[in-house]
């Protein structure tokens, strides 16, 4: 399972959001595995979520081609909200990136 915020849900299905950076201290996915999309953790999925491609960087390492796949238009703006939802954070802080796709 994922947990997304809700405004991710439109960008998720209409697969302007494929990709996700998470501060994990290990991986919690594989390539070609099916997760659950949520907004809660007992909240119903809004949808299916196959992995493509997994791989840590720095989070300040990220790209605007990166940041255009993580739903936002630009690194800066992506590194605002990304601030947003986990607090402040270093931008050398290592991140799980996770690249998905709806299973339809």
């Amino acid at each position: 399972m994922l947990l997304f915020k809700p405004y991710h849900i439109p960008l998720i299905l209409e697969g302007r959001k494929t990709q996700t950076r998470r501060i994990w201290k290990k991986c919690r996915c594989r390539v070609g595995s099916v997760h659950q999309a949520r907004t809660e953790l007992f909240g119903e999925p809004f949808a299916k979520l196959r992995i493509l491609r997994v791989w840590q960087e720095r989070l300040g390492d990220i790209s605007d081609s990166d940041a255009k796949a993580e739903g936002y238009p630009n690194r800066v703006v992506f590194l605002e909200s990304f601030e947003n939802i986990n607090g402040a954070t270093d931008l050398s802080t290592m991140v799980w990136c996770v690249e998905f796709e709806v299973v339809r």
